[in-house]
């Protein structure tokens, strides 16, 4: 067999298909602003089911972020400031539900996206991820100026984010509850957020929040030829998170129960709870012990401008469902050097220059992300990284999934914080029902 080079053969670009249009509409939550973690902490939208109409990848969501004080700065990480979101179809369904949803973002965004992605994202996001840390000390006072500042949020959502590759049939949804489907995001508690460097107790509120949701708008003659009377299955990923202490031992058996039928990724992170932060000192504001946003694990801390030593990194680990081992025997890392647990990330996603294996200077020494404040661990559990079903059915045996983690030395009031990511489908049957059970 013999073929020649493609860029020999030229073809006229095909014409799109007459009788679609694109709609862009700003929808405003039902709940009322300002929104604020100590008070009214919930944001709902409700998407209405428009004519023949699709909603697309290319929605987010827009918000004005304001702090009560010039002394109260931000943690690093990305500008989530919300701790759950929720996705309800009009019957009741919850077709999402993740709690932690500020962890997971910062999860996505530190092995997903590269430091060149993060910088070029900042203007919109304000993800503090990749940018100088002192530049970023005084951007901050622009949060308590005028009525804020405004924040572009797009939300790393299994059906409504980027990820999703097809658009949403809301039309098709029926909108018996006066709305095609329903969005709660739960504003992250202030401590694991923001701090002070005075004595006041830090806060923040949202104000003029918006979804810009932009829409594809068919022709009825072409809503009958694409959609005609048949069911229509949009797949997308589900992420629940699972929580274990991890306190007072050097060596845990850590058991996952999760009913998934198509169980594909696990991330796990290693997580310090922290208490609201006032007076923090100049010279302490950088320290990755003391910031809620910190994934552990690795072998290094971030400590004001330099380098410093962890002393509970993670020595060993393995995974287990039933009888077999990921991988088939336990994972030994060596005590300045934590790569073979990034590699591994990088191998089984599939991923291309994150921003958690990106270098990190010191005054004196040097690191990564990964091994000062970006640690995660991550399998996978599909036989190949094709996109079909071929992940583990963990509903159909009960059996959890374990992760055996050995530490240098006793963690202390430490949590592993899993997120368990399923492959799974909407299915929108013939009369507007919406079910995750294919009919």
């Amino acid at each position: 067999m013999s073929a020649l080079p493609k860029g020999l053969i030229s073809r006229e670009m095909t014409k799109g298909v007459a009788g679609v249009s694109t709609v862009r509409n700003t929808l405003l939550p039902v709940s009322q602003a300002p929104f604020a973690p100590d008070g009214n902490n919930r944001v709902i939208f409700e998407i209405p089911s428009l004519h023949n109409a699709f909603l697309t990848q290319r929605s987010y969501f827009t918000f004005t972020l304001k702090t009560n004080a010039n002394t109260t700065k931000f943690f690093r990480g990305p500008m989530c400031p919300f701790k759950r979101m929720v996705v309800k179809a009009p019957n009741g369904q919850i077709l999402e539900d993740l709690n932690d949803f500020h962890l997971f973002t910062k999860v996505k965004d530190v092995l997903y996206k590269s430091k060149c992605d993060l910088e070029s994202e900042f203007a919109t996001t304000k993800s503090s991820l990749a940018v100088d840390q002192a530049m970023w000390d005084t951007e901050q006072q622009t949060f308590i100026e005028g009525s804020g500042v405004p924040v572009i949020f797009k939300p790393h959502s299994g059906l409504l984010g980027e990820e999703q590759q097809f658009f949403i049939p809301v039309n098709q949804i029926a909108s018996s509850a006066g709305y095609a489907l329903h969005i709660e995001l739960h504003l992250l508690d202030a401590q694991d957020f923001v701090y002070s460097t005075a004595a006041t107790t830090p806060s923040y509120q949202i104000t003029a929040m918006t979804y810009e949701c932009e829409l594809a708008q068919l022709s009825n003659e072409l809503m009958r030829d694409v959609i005609g009377t048949k069911q229509i299955a949009i797949p997308y990923k589900y992420v629940r998170s699972h929580h274990n202490q991890l306190n007072g031992q050097q060596s845990y058996n850590v058991r996952i129960t999760d009913a998934a039928q198509n169980l594909e990724n696990t991330y796990s992170i290693i997580h310090k709870p922290q208490a609201i932060q006032t007076s923090v000192a100049s010279n302490n504001e950088h320290n990755s012990n003391s910031e809620p946003t910190t994934f552990y694990g690795g072998r290094e801390t971030w400590e004001g401008d330099e380098i410093g030593g962890a002393d509970d990194d993670l020595t060993k680990y393995v995974f287990k469902y039933g009888t077999k081992f990921f991988p088939n025997a336990p994972v030994e890392l060596d005590g300045r050097n934590k790569t073979l647990a990034l590699q591994s990330a990088i191998s089984q996603l599939g991923l291309r220059n994150p921003v958690a294996s990106q270098p990190l200077y010191g005054t004196n020494n040097m690191g990564t992300n990964w091994d000062t404040r970006d640690f995660v661990l991550v399998n996978s559990f599909k036989t190949t990284g094709d996109r079909v079903e071929n992940g583990i059915n963990t509903a159909a045996t009960s059996a959890p999934i374990e992760i055996d983690l050995s530490f240098a030395q006793a963690t202390q009031n430490k949590q592993l914080i899993t997120f368990v990511e399923q492959a799974n489908t909407l299915y929108i049957k013939n009369d507007g029902i919406s079910s995750m059970v294919k009919g």
